[in-house]
């Protein structure tokens, strides 16, 4: 299966967000294989994510 970073930062953003240390970590490391725009696009996502009450998060 390929890897989804973009959708992988977007979930690890918002679990560190609520706290999480873990995925803040997981977060940081995944950004080192990404580049600008992805990371740009997760963050966006993640946002419309968290505003939507969780519902609109695909």
């Amino acid at each position: 299966m390929k890897q989804d970073k973009v959708l992988a930062h977007q979930w690890y953003n918002l679990a560190a967000s609520n706290g999480d240390v873990v995925a803040r970590k997981n977060k940081q490391n995944l950004e080192k294989n990404m580049t600008v725009l992805q990371i740009s696009s997760a963050r966006i996502r993640a946002k419309k994510c968290m505003i939507s009450g969780y519902l609109d998060c695909d």
